[in-house]
């Protein structure tokens, strides 16, 4: 019995090391790169500077990828309720999940997605992959669905993989208090 406990021991002690590390500060990521092409009308030229000042709702999905599907009609919402703010943006990045994508297609498939399904929001692609890369070191970016929160100073506040509905209502209330500081302190 004796040795049993002491084979639990390394184990605990390693999970209070991990959970120490955890639970500390950490200093966000600032957004470095964006390289995005537009996919559809709605859909504008954006550069990295013109997201200064702005919060940033940026979610990589994919029309073949089933969690996305049901979470698109939420990103659709938040886009909707924020339209009209000029310091937010949604930066909608559709993907083929498989490396360099084929814009051509990559629009094709947007296009019939959103006609299918009735919406009309600006979607991206990131063809070379640099905006996910620059992002990988919040969360690995292999995953799809993939939600990021960057504040109006650039920084990545937070890096969701996948899509749960209780998640994304986190997401949501940690976006409209980071919309709220925005205007707090612009006044």
């Amino acid at each position: 019995m004796k040795s049993l406990t002491w084979q639990w021991i390394p184990v605990a002690l390693l999970a209070g090391i991990a959970l120490y590390f955890a639970l500390q500060p950490r200093t966000p990521t600032v957004l470095h790169a964006l390289e995005l092409t537009p996919l559809n009308a709605a859909a504008k030229d954006v550069k990295l500077d013109d997201l200064k000042g702005q919060v940033v709702l940026i979610n990589f999905w994919g029309t073949w990828c089933p969690p996305c599907v049901q979470e698109f009609p939420h990103i659709v919402e938040v886009e909707r309720q924020y339209r009209g703010r000029k310091d937010f943006r949604l930066l909608s990045i559709s993907s083929q999940g498989r490396g360099a994508e084929d814009v051509p297609q990559l629009r094709s498939d947007v296009e019939a997605f959103q006609k299918a399904r009735g919406f009309d929001l600006p979607v991206y692609a990131d063809p070379q992959g640099v905006t996910r890369a620059g992002l990988a070191n919040v969360v690995s970016t292999g995953v799809f669905p993939a939600t990021f929160l960057v504040d109006r100073d650039g920084r990545v506040m937070e890096g969701v993989l996948g899509y749960d509905p209780q998640t994304f209502d986190r997401i949501k209330l940690r976006l409209a208090t980071l919309l709220e500081q925005s205007v707090a302190t612009s006044h």
